[in-house]
């Protein structure tokens, strides 16, 4: 069974450096949940336009808008979906 520091490093380990010319974000955000706006935006490549949701934290100060307030929450989810699907094939075997 892979570590959860394998995990992270794989799952988080660009295969090629992220490349693009500009990214355009709406100005209102169409979502607000407890804790995150979501807004529309789009990502200008070589290869295309990619339509794309960002999201930023809910703050009064632009102090949680950081790297690591939004990597900690994504390593869970990854993590937390590997374990999934892992229980999910172990529960197929067992049908």
């Amino acid at each position: 069974m892979e570590s959860i520091d394998e995990i992270i490093k794989r799952e988080f380990t660009l295969s090629m450096p992220l490349q693009y010319n500009s990214i355009k974000i709406a100005s209102d955000p169409f979502a607000k949940g407890g804790d995150r706006l979501a807004y529309y935006g789009k990502i200008f490549s070589k290869n295309g336009v990619k339509d794309q949701v960002f999201k930023e934290y809910l703050s009064l100060n632009n102090k949680d808008n950081i790297s690591i307030n939004y990597k900690i929450p994504n390593e869970i989810s990854t993590i937390a979906s590997y374990f999934a699907l892992k229980f999910e094939k172990k529960n197929e075997k067992c049908r």
